[in-house]
């Protein structure tokens, strides 16, 4: 394995990083073999990957967690990846030239516990208010009552991002090793405790909260 596996999740054919520490992935393999048959799957080792339906890209995440030992681990999105800070890059015309690389990581996880994707500001609306106009409120509060349950020290970092209007969202990001297993240690039991049926867009609350509590 790499120093740094950042896996770019998939699920379907599109145009992947050249940088060696991006690892292309099939995210829900296991129900769609046919879609990506030359890609690395989320169906190989400890995997979760028939849920895909349910949890989206976090089938991915389950994966890396439970089959890479790289130093560093992240996840982005195909259509999504995390830009670098060099000015120099910033300039270039091709997007795929922007990209943050692995020295760049290596220097930034010197000094951070994590390298996220910038903040999103909804300005006149909360994290809350925001996610109940465009889905179901009433999902973060079941998660609420999961976190009350589980691990009621996080209250206090959850109940401050529903009334904030800034939050990290698309399950973007890179950590050391250590750090990004505690994470998903820490998420699967609460994102097992939820319905399947409903929107994995929560997962990026609990990201936000994970980090802040």
């Amino acid at each position: 394995m790499s120093q740094i596996i950042v896996a770019v999740a998939t699920h379907k054919p599109y145009k992947m990083p050249d940088e060696p520490i991006y690892l292309p992935l099939h995210v829900g393999a296991e129900l769609h073999p046919d879609v990506l048959p030359d890609m690395q799957g989320d169906n190989t080792g400890d995997n979760i990957s028939a849920l895909n339906a349910s949890y989206s890209e976090l089938t991915g995440l389950y994966w890396l967690w439970k089959n890479c030992d790289a130093q560093y681990k992240g996840l982005v999105h195909y259509r999504r990846l995390l830009g670098s800070a060099d000015k120099s890059k910033q300039h270039q015309k091709d997007p795929y030239e922007k990209l943050v690389d692995g020295p760049e990581l290596l220097t930034l996880l010197s000094s951070k516990d994590a390298v996220l994707a910038k903040q999103r500001n909804y300005y006149i609306e909360t994290v809350y208010d925001h996610y109940s106009h465009t889905l179901d409120g009433s999902q973060l509060d079941k998660m609420r009552s999961i976190l009350s349950e589980r691990c009621p020290e996080y209250l206090p970092a959850w109940d401050g991002l529903m009334k904030s209007t800034r939050v990290h969202v698309f399950n973007m990001f890179v950590m050391p090793a250590a750090t990004f297993d505690a994470y998903c240690a820490w998420l699967s039991p609460c994102s097992m405790s939820l319905d399947r049926g409903s929107t994995q867009a929560r997962w990026t609350l609990l990201l936000h909260v994970g980090l802040d509590a």
